[in-house]
């Protein structure tokens, strides 16, 4: 299961985060393996974000997925969620930033 968490400072309307979650499930695919139909994802809008000294739009997304990929697939989806908070927000693509953690060691229940 992979889980996507983005902090952003921008506002995010419930269209908005619609179309933010269609596009990162399907962004998601890019990892071999993973897929929508396992993806938890957490927003949070309109954080109180300073980037550069400044209080400018910007986003940090934080991947965790179970298991291993190529890195450019890690790329290849880091690459497609950038683009779409700049589609969908309007927060530079130099501004947001992806951090993708992988393991062996998670845990739930069937």
């Amino acid at each position: 299961m992979p889980f996507v968490q983005v902090i952003m400072s921008c506002d995010l309307s419930p269209e908005s985060e619609n179309s933010l979650k269609a596009g990162l499930g399907q962004a998601i695919a890019k990892i071999p393996g993973k897929a929508e139909g396992n993806l938890m994802l957490d927003f949070h809008a309109n954080s109180h974000m300073w980037f550069k000294g400044a209080s400018e739009p910007c986003a940090f997304i934080g991947v965790n997925v179970l298991g291993q990929a190529p890195k450019e697939t890690y790329q290849a989806f880091a690459e497609r969620a950038i683009g779409l908070l700049g589609e969908i927000c309007g927060i530079p693509n130099q501004n947001v930033y992806v951090k993708v953690d992988d393991s062996s060691s998670w845990f739930f229940l069937r």
